[in-house]
């Protein structure tokens, strides 16, 4: 008589990786939808055996191995065109490059645009490829089968980079079942993960009727770095949003639209299961004042600034090759948590989510933005619009006034 399987008990206790539909040796797992649009690994147990390779592989029903961070840096690429390309300072990709030059192969979240538009992890291994990897996708990465892609080109002895959430990284270096030297990880200061489908739906909102998005960014760069807009083509028109008035985006930043294990994140810590850690160097003026007395950080205010944590021996020597691409000063641990919240614990669960995911149910994402956009007062859209009608330059001029 076979064991039967039960892969959780609760959402809690999955964050919808794939590494159990990789790892079963009979095809028996896939990853289905519930009514929200989030997806859960579900065994068909006429296919199931019983032999437990799927609980074993899942970290959430054991321990992960993590690392305390040893250093901690302001980290910015001193490549323009990287950086512009990037969410913050440009430091993946700039480890990205080194690895590609070297012959290697590089796994991370990448836009495919067919109709809809889809966030999946995917491996390059030509540098012209590198953008596609690069920027901010909130939306949870579909990473079936990716690890059994990694797992051989690692066995081939490429040097691989991967990049993702740290419950992918973990999920990853569980599923490979030991450390390998020429495998480089890199997890990002994640804020939880909405769904595909909640995504696309908010995507059908802005799309004309008879046009698709041929292009999506989370992170524009064009009004600043840490003012937020979504750009973002329909046909030949190009648009842009500001984060405060898109219902998905405010609703994200906010943390209503989440995974359940989200809320409960065991990596929204200082423990960290990647070899780096990267993000936004959030409260980097407080941090460090010293810097802006130099106009080149203060541009750089403007166009991105990285937080890196160095978490293992190897993610340092892999910074250390990067050094003539990175600018890098030395910062602390502690100062780079303050102002990253997720480096001190997970994100709060609101009652707002409940809300949201039942109207979402019963009504669809058309009954989400109605009812988001009635909540924004006339005064609150004629800030944002006046705001968003100041060029970057004349903004930048009126902050360096004030700044002296």
């Amino acid at each position: 008589m076979k064991n039967e399987i039960v892969l959780f008990e609760n959402k809690e206790q999955c964050c919808g990786c794939g590494a159990c539909v990789s790892v079963c040796p009979k095809k028996a797992i896939s990853m289905q939808e519930d009514s929200c649009g989030f997806k859960y690994p579900r065994i068909d147990d006429a296919l199931c055996v019983g032999c437990g390779a799927c609980k074993k592989v899942c970290f959430y029903q054991n321990e992960a191995e993590c690392n305390h961070p040893m250093k901690g840096y302001v980290a910015v690429n001193t490549n323009k065109k990287q950086v512009n390309g990037s969410a913050s300072g440009g430091v993946f990709a700039a480890v990205a490059e080194k690895v590609l030059k070297a012959g290697g192969k590089v796994y991370g979240a990448a836009y495919s645009f067919d109709k809809q538009v889809t966030v999946n992890t995917i491996g390059i291994d030509r540098l012209e490829d590198l953008p596609k990897l690069q920027g901010s996708k909130y939306v949870q990465s579909n990473t079936e089968n990716v690890f059994e892609d990694v797992k051989k080109a690692v066995l081939e002895g490429k040097k691989i980079l991967f990049s993702g959430t740290p419950c992918q990284v973990a999920a990853l270096n569980k599923f490979l079942g030991r450390k390998y030297e020429n495998l480089l990880t890199v997890d990002i200061v994640c804020h939880g993960v909405p769904n595909q489908r909640f995504f696309n739906d908010y995507l059908d909102t802005l799309k004309n009727d008879s046009d698709d998005i041929s292009e999506f960014n989370f992170r524009d760069k064009n009004r600043g770095w840490e003012d937020y807009f979504i750009a973002y083509s329909v046909g030949s028109e190009y648009k842009d949003i500001h984060c405060r008035v898109s219902s998905y985006y405010e609703e994200f930043l906010k943390g209503y639209i989440n995974r359940e294990n989200c809320y409960s994140c065991k990596f929204a810590s200082l423990e960290r299961p990647a070899d780096l850690t990267i993000g936004d160097y959030w409260g980097i003026a407080k941090q460090h004042p010293e810097l802006f007395k130099e106009d080149k950080w203060f541009e750089r205010k403007y166009t991105g600034i990285s937080c890196l944590l160095v978490n293992t021996e190897k993610g340092e020597r892999s910074i250390e090759e990067c050094t003539e691409q990175l600018e890098l000063v030395p910062s602390t641990v502690d100062k780079i948590a303050a102002g990253n919240g997720q480096l001190r614990g997970p994100t709060h669960r609101s009652e707002k989510r409940e809300y949201i995911f039942e109207l979402y149910k019963s009504k669809g994402y058309v009954a989400v933005e109605n009812d988001f956009q009635k909540s924004l007062t006339l005064s609150y859209r004629i800030k944002d619009s006046l705001k968003c009608m100041i060029p970057l330059k004349l903004k930048m001029k009126i902050k360096r006034v004030k700044h002296r």
